[in-house]
């Protein structure tokens, strides 16, 4: 048996996982962690994310292993060239997700380079979405302008969420624009985007008064930020124009516990920012997931009214998620979080769901998913 009861070298236990896998699916081809244990960054609040590349079998295993997450997902060689092409995914996170992994495993040393000559792929991975990139960015004034009129109709919750969208936007554009894909995005990318070469004067110290000063002042900020990112965006393309159902949730349950350890890991750091970050993606979970418990459609690349989605909600939760998406006190977000989870287990386990919740690693088998492609 394989218990976790205290932080201790996560990639040993990650190897762990990709052999048993292995014996499970044996004719999986190479297995990566990616993510802070691949960076040797990991702490007690470390969930492990893992790439299985396969192409005959879509193998899906998230569990929750003495409270840790671990996500295990499988992607072909196709999404994987595809991703370093830009045509799949988030092009900014994903590749760096993949050129930063370490392999646990590979079938043959021959897969292993197969896997490193996909890197050669970057820069024209990077070549589509820096034409793809202005477009994309135009949508940022429309979230601007909802964010102007939910201050005017004094709407928290749209301004809390509208925040997180409009500072997204401009980070990711400028990971496109400097060809540097980050790490990670819930709070610790200031480091990072301080690196870029191309970027706007104090950027971050604007970014992070963005994030947490008062909504009239940060619309103020915000529409400098999108103004400043827009004229770098406008250069540097000028210069290279020559260049589901319910199951769904229970599958995603490590993403949700995932979030939930950011913002008690960010609480326990007094890190306000992190956990903001971490308040809005996780509030982003539960609404999706009681969008499909209530049968209703949900584009993660169309606008929904923050409040209307609240109004569906059970009435017991609108001052939680509220307070998830408003308060600035660390341990009102932690206890918001830690309800909402609660109440959304209950729901689902009154509708027969088990949750992928397991004690050891032998116990979590039964939460592998594989289909054919």
């Amino acid at each position: 048996m394989v218990h976790v009861k205290t932080l201790t070298d996560l990639l040993v236990l990650a190897k762990k996982v990709a052999e048993t896998i292995v014996e499970q699916v044996p004719d999986c081809e190479l297995i990566l962690t990616y993510g802070g244990v691949a960076r040797g960054s990991d702490h007690k609040y470390s969930d492990i994310d893992m790439i299985i590349i396969h192409d005959s079998k879509k193998v899906v295993w998230e569990f929750i292993l003495n409270e840790r997450p671990i996500c295990c997902w499988s992607m072909t060689w196709k999404k994987a060239e595809n991703t370093f092409r830009g045509t799949e995914g988030l092009w900014t996170m994903s590749v760096k997700a993949l050129v930063d992994a370490k392999i646990l495993w590979s079938k043959s040393k021959k897969h292993e380079q197969r896997f490193k000559e996909l890197f050669k792929l970057r820069d024209e991975g990077h070549n589509v979405c820096l034409k793809k990139v202005p477009e994309d960015f135009e949508n940022i004034y429309s979230k601007l302008w909802k964010f102007q009129e939910s201050i005017k109709n004094c709407e928290l919750n749209e301004i809390s969420y509208l925040r997180w969208e409009i500072a997204n936007a401009l980070v990711h554009t400028l990971a496109v624009l400097n060809n540097s894909p980050f790490s990670n995005n819930w709070g610790k990318q200031q480091s990072e985007i301080a690196n870029f070469k191309i970027l706007p004067l104090n950027f971050v110290k604007n970014y992070e008064e963005f994030i947490i000063t008062n909504p009239e002042d940060a619309l103020i900020i915000g529409k400098t930020l999108v103004e400043e990112v827009k004229h770098l965006l406008r250069d540097l393309v000028v210069k290279n124009t020559k260049l589901t159902g319910i199951n769904e949730i229970t599958t995603e349950w490590a993403g949700i516990t995932e979030y939930l350890n950011k913002i008690k890991s960010a609480a326990e750091k007094n890190d306000l920012v992190a956990a903001k970050f971490g308040a809005n993606n996780f509030a982003t979970f539960i609404l999706w997931a009681y969008s499909i418990i209530q049968k209703q459609t949900w584009d993660r690349n169309h606008y929904y009214s923050v409040e209307e989605m609240i109004s569906n909600l059970p009435s017991k939760l609108h001052v939680h998620i509220s307070t998830l998406l408003q308060s600035n006190k660390l341990e009102e977000l932690t206890k918001a979080a830690e309800v909402l989870i609660q109440e959304l287990a209950v729901e689902l386990n009154a509708r027969g769901e088990e949750l992928p919740i397991a004690n050891t690693l032998e116990d979590s088998l039964r939460f592998i998913i594989t289909k054919e492609i």
